[in-house]
C-alpha cells in the first residue's frame, strides 16, 4: 500500500496533479545589487590607483606626470623644507611631515618609496701607509639616513649608488687623513683619531646637505696588519708597551722615594720634638731640685758647706789616691779641725 503523499506513477488511473507538489517560482536578484557588487569588486581591484599608504619607516616622493609635487618625510624632520631652497627644481615642492593614508590621481600619479631607517655603509678594505711608513688595512663604517627623498632620488637614486659615492669621496678623505698620522696616533691615541673623523663627517655633511642624505656616525670599522708587516708592527708595539711599563715603574719609584722621605722627615720631627720636650722637662726638674736644695740648705749654711765638702771628698779621693797639699788648705779643714759636736736638745726640760 502506497503513501498518499508519494506519487504512484505505476498505478493506473492515479490522478497526476494530486500526487505532484507544485514548484516554487525562482526569485530574481535585483539588478541594483549586482551593480553594487561589481562596483565593490572594481574598487578593491583598482584601490591602488587612487590611494596609497606610507608606513612609519618609509619616505615617499609623489610625482604627477613624472614631476615631483610632494615629498613625505618623518614628523620631526625639519631639514627637508630648508633643503628645498638648495635646488631650484624643488622650490615649489610640498613637504608633508606625517605618514598614513593618502589619495592620488589615478594613472597619472606615481609614488616612489624609500626607507627612513638608519642605513649602514661599510667600505671595501683599503691599504694606508702612516707617516712613519707603517702599513695597515682599513675598513670604514658609517650610519646615514635619507633626509629628503626627492633630492636623494635626483642625486643618488639607490642605496648602492649612495654607498659607492661615499666610497669615492668620504672614504678617500679618511685614507688621506690616516696617511698623515703617526702609527701610534692611529692605533692608540683614539681622541686624536675620533676628533679628525668628526671633523671630516661635519665637512662632508655641510658639502652634501643639498643631496638629501645625512651621515650620523663615522668610525673605523676594522684595522688589520698586512702579513708582511707583522714583525715590525709587533716590535714597535712591544717597545711602546715596554716604554709605558718603564714609565709606570719610574712613577712608582718616585712615589716610593717621596713616601720614604716624608715618613723619615715625620719621624725625625717627632723625635726632635720628643727630645726637646724631654730636655725641657729635665731642665724644669733640675731647676726644681736646685730650688729644693737651695731652700733646704739655706736653713743651715754650715751643714750645706759640710755636705758640699763631703761630695768633693767623694769625687776627689779614693783608696788609691795620694794628694799633697798644705795642712791649712780649706780642703782639709774637716780633717785638721774635726767636726764640731752636734748639739743635742734636751727634751726633758
Amino acid at each position: 500500500m502506497s503513501d498518499n503523499n508519494t506519487p504512484n506513477f505505476g498505478q493506473k488511473g492515479a490522478p497526476f496533479k494530486d500526487n505532484v507538489k507544485p514548484i516554487r517560482p525562482v526569485q530574481k536578484v535585483p539588478v541594483v545589487r549586482i551593480i553594487l557588487g561589481l562596483l565593490v569588486v572594481l574598487l578593491l581591484v583598482f584601490a591602488n590607483s587612487f590611494i596609497f599608504i606610507v608606513e612609519e619607516d618609509e619616505l615617499a616622493v609623489v610625482k604627477v606626470f613624472n614631476e615631483t609635487k610632494r615629498v613625505i618625510v618623518d614628523v620631526k624632520n625639519e631639514s627637508a623644507l630648508a633643503a628645498n631652497d638648495l635646488d631650484p627644481q624643488f622650490k615649489n615642492v610640498e613637504v608633508v611631515n606625517k605618514k598614513g593614508l593618502f589619495f592620488k590621481t589615478p594613472f597619472v600619479t606615481t609614488i616612489d618609496k624609500y626607507s627612513s631607517k638608519l642605513l649602514t655603509y661599510i667600505s671595501n678594505t683599503g691599504q694606508v701607509t702612516t707617516r712613519d711608513k707603517v702599513k695597515f688595512e682599513v675598513q670604514l663604517y658609517a650610519q646615514w639616513e635619507i633626509t629628503h627623498p626627492g633630492l636623494f632620488e635626483n642625486n643618488y637614486g639607490t642605496i648602492l649608488r649612495t654607498n659607492s659615492r661615499i666610497d669615492e669621496t668620504l672614504y678617500a678623505d679618511i685614507i688621506s687623513l690616516i696617511n698623515n698620522l703617526e702609527s701610534d696616533e692611529f692605533l692608540t691615541d683614539k681622541e686624536v683619531l675620533y676628533q679628525a673623523l668628526e671633523e671630516k663627517r661635519t665637512i662632508y655633511n655641510e658639502k652634501n646637505k643639498g643631496t638629501g642624505i645625512y651621515i650620523h656616525d663615522l668610525e673605523i670599522y676594522r684595522v688589520a696588519v698586512p702579513a708582511s708587516n707583522y714583525d715590525s708592527v709587533y716590535n714597535k708595539m712591544n717597545a711602546e708597551r715596554n716604554a709605558v711599563a718603564a714609565g709606570f715603574r719610574a712613577d712608582g719609584q718616585k712615589i716610593y722615594a717621596e713616601t720614604i722621605s716624608s715618613v723619615d722627615l715625620e719621624a725625625a720631627t717627632i723625635e726632635a720634638a720628643a727630645i726637646e720636650e724631654s730636655a725641657k722637662i729635665k731642665g724644669q726638674a733640675d731647676a726644681e731640685a736646685v730650688q729644693i736644695y737651695a731652700d733646704a740648705f739655706s736653713k743651715d749654711p754650715e751643714f750645706y758647706e759640710f755636705w758640699r765638702m763631703l761630695e768633693a771628698y767623694d769625687k776627689a779621693l779614693d783608696a788609691d789616691t795620694t794628694i799633697y797639699i798644705d795642712k791649712n788648705n780649706p780642703f782639709l779643714q774637716y780633717f785638721s779641725n774635726g767636726i764640731a759636736p752636734i748639739e743635742t736638745i734636751d727634751t726633758n726640760n
